[in-house]
């Protein structure tokens, strides 16, 4: 579903990509359990650029340039009862498209929180001063882009991070905090035991296509892709 946020100019009929994607024997009912087979499909598919990617929270600079370009971002995470980003190790494995961010000012932090309304919920307006954030994308092409990527490698981090999300569940753009997106996409490290064989789950859920041995740590943890429109 996320795959459709990629570019809105499609007219994507999510039935024949699912078909699709089952000729290639990636998935049966639409789970994707690998981040190499999704960026192959994505570059068959769509014919688009991709680069698979490791270690979300290293590449903070480069993600933040990647979004700067008007480029998306596809991330796998574990989807807390709100499908905002949480910590189930896997078992609720699922994935999200990144299509911008907003950095937040770290000495106007303190009186953000106080003020303003709370970020780490979905669908929040946030009710803050524009002189006090930071709002992209602003293409490298832009005159002034020097100046700017200094202004956010210096004051960039973890803490002060929140990316804008859209995932197949909802219809409505979610601002996350980036350190809890790479806690989340780098805790993946096994599907759920109800999806495994050895467990009395019913029989489509045992047809999904997932690693043998069912561990995540290789197919999905700290991986993701940049996409190039």
């Amino acid at each position: 579903m996320c795959l459709k946020s990629i570019d809105n100019q499609w007219d994507m009929d999510l039935q024949e990509l699912l078909a699709k994607a089952r000729s290639y024997g990636y998935t049966k009912f639409g789970e994707m359990f690998s981040v190499k087979n999704m960026a192959k499909f994505i570059y068959n598919e769509f014919s688009l650029k991709i680069v698979h990617c490791y270690d979300l929270e290293r590449s903070m600079l480069n993600v933040v340039e990647h979004l700067c370009n008007r480029q998306p971002i596809l991330v796998p995470y574990d989807a807390d009862f709100n499908y905002e980003p949480g910590l189930k190790q896997g078992k609720r494995a699922h994935w999200a498209i990144i299509c911008g961010f907003c950095m937040i000012d770290p000495i106007d932090m303190n009186d953000y929180m106080k003020h303003g309304k709370r970020i780490s919920r979905c669908n929040t307006i946030i009710n803050i001063n524009n002189s006090r954030i930071t709002l992209c994308p602003l293409s490298t092409g832009h005159k002034n882009w020097w100046k700017t990527k200094q202004y956010i490698k210096a004051k960039l981090s973890m803490d002060n991070l929140f990316v804008y999300a859209r995932h197949g569940i909802s219809q409505y753009l979610q601002i996350w905090n980036y350190r809890r997106l790479c806690e989340s996409n780098r805790n993946l490290q096994r599907v759920s035991e109800k999806l495994l064989p050895s467990n009395n789950c019913n029989h489509n859920k045992r047809m999904m296509i997932y690693p043998d041995d069912g561990r995540l740590d290789e197919s999905l943890c700290n991986q993701f892709i940049f996409i190039y429109g």
